[in-house]
This record gives C-alpha cells, sequence and structure tokens, in this order.
C-alpha cells in the first residue's frame, strides 16, 4: 500500500515538474527529452523497461532493480528538476549586438568618434533590436522594452541636426535621443527627459561626440557629462539569437545505476 501512495506521489511530482519546465518556455526538445524520461519510468515502473528500443542507446554496468526505493521517490525528482533548469538556464535568450566603442579623453574634443559615430548610426538598419547596452565599465544602462529599443535605433539611425527630442521611459529611466545640441545626435539616459545639460550623476549617461568641431563635452556614463573624464564608452543595440545549449543525455533518471 504504501509503495502505491509512494508511486503515486512520484508520479503526481513528476506531472508537476513537467508543467514547471513547459512555464519556464524550455525549447521544444528538452520537453520531448523530458517526456522521454517520464516514459522510460513508466515503463519500468511496469516492468517492461527492457522493451523500450531507445535504451539500446543507455548502457548499464549492472542489471537495474525494479524495485522502488524510497529514496528514488525524494532526490530523483529533485535531480529531474536541477537538470531540467540548468538546460533552462543555458537556453535563455542570447544576443548579438552592432556595437559602438570609442574612448574619449578628458578636455579632449570627440571630432575623430563622431565620424566613426555618424557610420555606425547609419548602420542600425535592423528591424528586431531587443535590447541596448550603454556602458563604460563601471556604470551600465541596460533597456530590455523590445518596443522602445526598437524606436531608439530607428531614431538613433534617422535623426539629422535639429531633429526634435524623442524620449523614452523604462522604468527608472528616460532615454531621449535628440539632434538639438550642436551638430550631431546626442543619446542621454536620466531620471528625466532631456538632452544638452551638463550633468554629473551616476544615474546619468550621456553620448554626444559631434557635439561641434573642438567642443570637450561629448558626454560620460554615471560622471561629469561636460569635460568628463577619460573613459571608454560602448553603447550598443542587441537583437536575439536562436543558440541551443548542447543536446542533454537521454537518461532514466529512476533508474539507480543509470551511466551517463
Amino acid at each position: 500500500m504504501i509503495s502505491l501512495l509512494l508511486k503515486k506521489f512520484d508520479l503526481i511530482l513528476s506531472v508537476y515538474l513537467s508543467a514547471l519546465i513547459i512555464k519556464f518556455n524550455c525549447p521544444f526538445f528538452y520537453k520531448k527529452y523530458f517526456v522521454e524520461t517520464f516514459f522510460l519510468y513508466l515503463l519500468q515502473t511496469y516492468n517492461v523497461y527492457n522493451s523500450y528500443p531507445l535504451l539500446n542507446r543507455i548502457k548499464l554496468n549492472k542489471q537495474i532493480n525494479m524495485k522502488p526505493k524510497f529514496t528514488n521517490f525524494i532526490y530523483k525528482p529533485i535531480l529531474l528538476l536541477i537538470v531540467m533548469l540548468f538546460f533552462n538556464e543555458a537556453a535563455k535568450a542570447q544576443f548579438a549586438y552592432n556595437s559602438f566603442t570609442r574612448t574619449y579623453n578628458n578636455g579632449v574634443a570627440a571630432d575623430a568618434q563622431c565620424i566613426d559615430y555618424n557610420l555606425w548610426r547609419a548602420s542600425l538598419t535592423r528591424t528586431d533590436y531587443t535590447r541596448v547596452n550603454f556602458t563604460n565599465g563601471t556604470t551600465t544602462f541596460v533597456c530590455s522594452t523590445a518596443v522602445i529599443v526598437q524606436a531608439m535605433a530607428d531614431y538613433m539611425r534617422t535623426s539629422v541636426v535639429s531633429s526634435p527630442i524623442q524620449s523614452w521611459t523604462d522604468g527608472a529611466n528616460v532615454w531621449s535621443i535628440s539632434g538639438t545640441c550642436g551638430n550631431g545626435i546626442e543619446i542621454s539616459v536620466k531620471p528625466t527627459a532631456s538632452t544638452c545639460f551638463c550633468d554629473n550623476s551616476t544615474a546619468i549617461g550621456t553620448l554626444r561626440p559631434c557635439i561641434n568641431t573642438g567642443n570637450p563635452n561629448w558626454g560620460g556614463v554615471g560622471t561629469a557629462t561636460c569635460t568628463g573624464p577619460t573613459q571608454t564608452i560602448t553603447l550598443e543595440f542587441g537583437w536575439n539569437v536562436s543558440v541551443g545549449p548542447p543536446q542533454p543525455p537521454i537518461a532514466n533518471f529512476y533508474a539507480p545505476d543509470t551511466v551517463w
């Protein structure tokens, strides 16, 4: 009677873990492997384990003990969840980036960087941007709201001198882009919408290498944005790429002697 109850508990727990994995948006092949593993367990429970053809892909050192053990009902479902969560972490979205990275020097105009900046802006032609990173290696601002990121990338590409300020609120940050600060396009992230200011706060990031020829107020990330300290700034727009983790092995987590 106790053994039967444990089997029912184990079955319910396995179904629950399966539902969790689906909820975590694991790729379809992980769902497949989970179902296959679960099916193997059911076959084992009904003593027909060795009749399943895919078992030819698994070699056991010893004959599998078909007699259920109490510990199998406790730690093996937990182990299954841990393994599947590990694969789920590896399968999370990964990004490719169109990046603009340059070093800016204190008190020195960014005239050379301005040329590259405009070329980079013109290259933001994708329609599937989902993430923007703005960092100097010490302070980092991130926006991962896809509709906002795409709108910013489009406005960065199409803005010209005198383009009005456009702003997007993402959590505590307000991202702003304009062509009204000197002779180029500025991007700023602040608690409020504004461009073309001299700020000095860890909550603010600004990049405007084309402000004016000879003007050293090219911005800064988490620092003074007028005659800011020397720093290397990266501004990059990213998009999701389909890169899956290694294929998990087919194995019966409920068999005590499975060899990985």
